[in-house]
């Protein structure tokens, strides 16, 4: 994972990203069991199929993979994965994947494209409004565990699956 340095920092940038949350952190044996839980039904999920979601990796797949791909990849705890070896087989899948072709794009750029891009996802999932939450209000949004800077804008859609808002950023526009 890197030397005493790098960990130290990474760790001043964690609890830095957990300031402010309303969530205890889970003590160990919590997260032990809930790890144990959660890579059982991983890995009988991955037996009846390459990925997550059948043949043909998904976002799914790539959503999940970082959070295994931080476990294996620490020597101390990489042994806790060895009862899962559809997991594991999955993981090197994943890799042989690769990481694509990128380009190097200045942080101008990307404001740019940010600012220039068109069009929307479409929304997923059935609406659900309230006599308090509906689409037009202005909202503000923010995780409750961690990383709970708030972001403010127009409720464009809320469901089971998600919320969009709508907001404008002085360098990104809309």
């Amino acid at each position: 994972m890197g030397n005493p340095e790098t960990l130290e920092a990474f760790g001043r940038d964690r609890a830095a990203f957990f300031t402010g949350g309303t969530t205890p952190r889970p003590d160990a044996s919590f997260a032990k069991l809930h790890f144990a839980q959660s890579f059982a039904a991983l890995e009988t999920q991955l037996a009846a199929s390459p990925f997550l979601l059948g043949n043909t990796p998904t976002l799914a797949d790539f959503s999940l993979h970082h959070s295994v791909w931080f476990v294996r990849s620490n020597p101390g705890v990489a042994n806790i994965l060895d009862p899962y070896p559809n997991v594991i087989a999955w993981t090197r899948r994943i890799a042989e994947l690769g990481h694509g072709q990128p380009t190097e794009m200045s942080s101008a750029d990307a404001i740019d494209a940010a600012r220039t891009a068109g069009g929307a996802q479409p929304f997923e999932g059935a609406l659900l409004e309230s006599k308090k939450v509906h689409l037009g209000q202005q909202v503000v949004i923010h995780a409750t565990d961690y990383g709970v800077e708030p972001v403010e804008g127009e409720l464009l859609h809320i469901s089971d699956i998600e919320m969009a808002i709508s907001r404008t950023d002085p360098r990104a526009g809309q």
